[in-house]
């Protein structure tokens, strides 16, 4: 008697083993967990990237000990990381795939985990940032765009095929470039941008739920930071605000002719200013209604900067510049309009602050360093001359 090749006992074992397999495959991509192996706190703790031993990799360091782990082991070369809330995890771009081409990861804040692509498309990634919940939001070719921790698919934030069909302003505003450098209120419902043209690059805020534009100012560079506070501070390299934000409004069919003119009128009016404050640097405080409320003239022109977390400080790098131009790290208030403090005079690439506003991290001469806001103590060297670090970011995990 032949045996049954199918019944309802084979079909059971059948439908098991895909249901396993399957199952592998998942915990596989996500790095495969272990309920008992959770992350350990990242309180107090910064993460960087360290080049060293022919690769960069993501590493962790705890300030108070000088000790470091790493995170990475790979050729991907590792950048601009950001932490989640509750720092767990680390989302940062690498090249991934056989184009080389920069994907935004996610990984654990811990060692061995696994480093894993969220986005996959041939186009160049730049500067994630998590927001709102476990939403991570990313520069790709000039547009924001979002994914999440969880997800597989990525979401077209600003500007939107759509939004530049139907919206002249829109359409005119991308005309010259896309989008250099980009920043988002907590909840990712605000987006600061800034907007290549070609004389100058436009800084404009969109805000997503009833999809208003306005213009702040211009300039050569723009650098800018979103505060707790739902205001934004915004650095002017060769520029400077607007007195008061110009909100464009899309424009009736019968009066487009009439809107483009004035709008190309607009654009040429910013280029023009930002030619005329050639050299010029200032550092501005724009509340959440986007009015100026503090402006710093700047005898030098900042590599990079960082607001505190208790919104009251910044701190402020730079690496180069103009003959009899200082270098160094500089600290100042961030409300009351006077010239920061000179911390250190060896140039500085990039800057961060600890969850307390007590410590600044920097890179310095490719060396890591620590010093306390006051800077009256040696700073703790986390690299000790080795390799060449790079990003920055401190841990917001509080202590337990």
């Amino acid at each position: 008697m032949r045996p049954k090749i199918f019944t309802f006992r084979n079909f059971l074992l059948a439908l098991m083993a895909v249901g396993t397999f399957g199952g592998l495959a998942y915990w596989g991509s996500k790095g495969f967990p272990l309920p008992f192996a959770a992350v350990p706190s990242t309180a107090g703790k910064l993460a960087f990237t360290w080049e060293k031993d022919g690769q960069t990799d993501i590493y962790l360091a705890d300030p108070k000990t000088g000790a470091t782990e790493r995170l990475s082991n790979d050729k991907a070369r590792e950048a601009e990381l950001d932490f989640s809330q509750d720092g767990q995890h680390l989302t940062f771009t690498a090249e991934r795939g056989e184009s080389s081409v920069r994907q935004v990861c996610l990984t654990e804040a811990a060692p061995g985990r696994k480093l894993i692509a969220l986005t996959t498309t041939q186009s160049t990634k730049e500067f994630p940032q998590f927001r709102g919940e476990g939403k991570i939001f990313f520069l790709d070719s000039g547009k924001v765009g979002s994914t999440a921790k969880d997800a597989s698919d990525t979401d077209a934030i600003f500007p939107t095929v759509e939004g530049k069909r139907d919206d002249l302003n829109l359409e005119m505003l991308f005309a010259e470039g896309g989008i250099s450098q980009f920043a988002t209120s907590k909840d990712g419902e605000i987006i600061l941008a800034a907007v290549k043209q070609e004389r100058t690059q436009i800084l404009a805020v969109y805000l997503k739920q009833d999809k208003t534009l306005a213009l702040l100012g211009s300039a050569h560079e723009l650098k800018f930071q979103a505060l707790s506070d739902g205001s934004f501070v915004v650095l002017f390299n060769g520029g400077s605000p607007l007195k008061e934000a110009i909100q464009l409004q899309p424009p009736a069919e019968d009066k487009k002719d009439e809107a483009r003119g004035a709008l190309g009128g607009l654009f040429k009016m910013l280029a023009d200013q930002s030619e005329a404050m050639e050299g010029q640097s200032f550092l501005v405080h724009f509340d959440s209604g986007f009015k100026p409320s503090g402006v710093v003239p700047l005898p030098f022109a900042p590599t990079s900067f960082s607001v505190a977390p208790n919104n009251q400080l910044v701190a402020i790098a730079v690496a180069d510049g103009p003959a009899g131009t200082p270098t160094g790290l500089f600290v100042g208030s961030l409300s009351q309009q006077e010239q920061p403090q000179r911390l250190t005079e060896t140039p500085v690439t990039s800057v961060g602050w600890s969850p307390d506003s007590g410590s600044l991290a920097y890179v310095s001469g490719g060396e890591l360093l620590v010093i306390p806001t006051g800077g009256a103590e040696t700073p703790t060297n986390l690299t000790k001359g080795v390799g060449k670090a790079g990003s920055l970011v401190w841990s917001p995990a509080k202590a337990k």
